[in-house]
């Protein structure tokens, strides 16, 4: 796309698969240097019963992990006065379900994290943004989709029919899609974005 980001520096937090790994091999197509970190697998999102200790851990692992990294990149990157926090959020932050109460919730946190800190950081040169993708076609979402079969039809090989107009998951993009969407928010090209957060459904 060539969007002025050759010679950057860029981290990738999850980037071994799904969205992070689509992220990163964007900025490799900008000659962006890249350091790769896979924070692991957060649990939950799926129908199935999950017990509460589980349930917690994922919940604080998403806010306090993407809240501490913030603060930590941020004490890092102002001394320079120049960089760009893009943070993978989810449109669950925008239309909550009862299937995904907690996850909704510490999207909803997330974003207001991301609105406040990128309208604070933006006076010493650092951005802040986020994304909300909707359901992204990666390994975590058949498996999410697969439950929901189960819960909803009976039968996890029809998680098909959830897809498309009218199912749970009527949106589905492709994790490139969003790869694509964070790397130009974090190019000069938006240089004039921070403290937003951009919906990449409805």
């Amino acid at each position: 796309m060539h969007l002025g980001l050759n010679g950057k520096s860029v981290l990738v937090t999850g980037g071994s698969k799904g969205i992070g790994l689509a992220c990163a091999r964007t900025f490799a197509q900008e000659e962006v240097d890249i350091l790769v970190n896979n924070a692991g697998d957060i649990p939950g999102g799926t129908l199935e019963s999950v017990d509460d200790a589980k349930w917690r851990h994922a919940w604080e692992l998403k806010v306090f992990g993407y809240s501490n990294l913030t603060r930590a990149l941020f004490g890092r990157i102002k001394t320079r006065r120049s960089g760009v926090i893009v943070n993978v959020i989810g449109m669950a932050a925008e239309h909550p379900s009862p299937e995904y109460i907690r996850g909704a919730t510490a999207n909803a946190g997330l974003a207001a994290l991301t609105k406040a800190l990128g309208k604070g950081f933006i006076e010493h040169g650092v951005r802040v943004v986020g994304v909300h993708p909707p359901s992204t076609r990666t390994e975590r979402i058949l498996q999410v989709m697969k439950a929901a079969a189960k819960a909803k039809l009976g039968d996890e090989s029809r998680y098909q029919e959830l897809v498309g107009a009218g199912g749970m998951f009527s949106q589905m993009i492709e994790p490139e899609q969003v790869g694509d969407t964070v790397a130009f928010l974090a190019s000069p090209r938006a240089g004039q974005l921070s403290g937003v957060v951009l919906n990449l459904g409805t």
